[in-house]
């Protein structure tokens, strides 16, 4: 009579070969599969670079592998809620990368000096000297009576100046008193900014002479600004603002390449706008203008 393994025993012997088995691959790290994955996580790949990239943080073989799994899980699940559309952090840094993505080559691409002069003097006023600005302002104090309070002021004073009326009435009527008063002559903006702060600042050389601002907020006061009179800088020569020739001609470039970019997104794209800016609210939507082409 053939003698018999006992089921157990045979279980048991193929437990301990698959141990062994799964041992050694551990031994040897991942499998890559053809094409450079190492995993793959509901039929999408995980890629062998990624899996370098973990392994460069000094993490043993088993461990990276595990990390870029899970990061893999948490990408599924993400684009599963839609995050992209859901999550305006998650929006502004997917926008961002594919911005970057379109600017890239410019980035690599060299500028000659002479390219660079040319620019230079076909575009010389945006490289003038700072600007002398003379600001009048109108305070409204948080701290006094309120923030909101403050706020409706403000905007109060403003619809009275858009009216005509003088900007000193206004002043002495809706504004509260300055510990210190903005000197009555045009300073550069290094001595400006002492006196109004960055962010008026900011706000007030982006005025041009006789225009009004609207209210802006500085932690809890308010502040209406009018821009009494600007003296523009002295030109600069080439040498001079080299590194800010640079930066524009850059930032120009990367402008025309996105809208090349969105040209080409808007061509094979089908879209249906269903109302203008222009229409109020409450009103009927406007029938919908379809625009059509084929994909490029």
């Amino acid at each position: 009579m053939k003698y018999q393994q006992p089921w157990w025993v045979v279980v048991g012997t193929l437990l301990g070969l698959a141990a062994a088995l799964a041992g050694t691959l551990r031994e040897a790290g991942p499998q890559v599969r053809p094409g450079g994955a190492v995993a793959t996580v509901n039929g999408e790949h995980v890629t062998r670079g990624r899996f370098e990239q973990m392994l460069a943080r000094n993490l043993g073989s088993d461990v990276a592998l595990a990390r870029v799994v899970d990061e893999e899980l948490l990408l599924q699940r993400g684009l599963e809620l839609d995050l992209a559309r859901q999550h305006n952090a998650v929006r502004s840094a997917l926008l961002q990368a594919v911005t970057q993505i379109v600017v890239a080559e410019n980035a690599a691409s060299e500028v000659t000096d002479g390219e660079l002069e040319v620019f230079f003097n076909e575009n010389r006023s945006v490289f003038g000297g700072p600007a002398r600005l003379q600001v009048d302002r109108i305070l409204f104090s948080g701290h006094t009576v309120g923030e909101e309070e403050a706020e409706l002021r403000a905007i109060t004073a403003r619809g009275q100046l858009m009216a005509g009326r003088a900007f000193s009435e206004v002043k002495a009527r809706l504004g509260d008193e300055e510990l210190f008063s903005i000197p009555a002559e045009p300073l550069p903006p290094a001595v400006l900014n002492q006196h109004i702060g960055p962010t008026l600042l900011r706000r007030a050389l982006a005025l041009q002479t006789g225009q009004i601002s609207q209210p802006i907020k500085v932690g809890k006061n308010t502040h209406l600004l009018r821009v009494v009179d600007r003296q523009e800088g002295e030109p600069l020569e080439y040498q001079d603002v080299k590194t800010r020739v640079l930066a524009e001609f850059r930032r120009r470039q990367n402008q025309v390449s996105l809208e090349a970019y969105l040209a080409w997104l808007h061509a094979r794209a089908e879209i249906e706008v269903y109302a203008s800016s222009e229409s109020s609210r409450g009103s009927s939507p406007a029938s919908p203008r379809r625009s059509t082409s084929e994909a490029i």
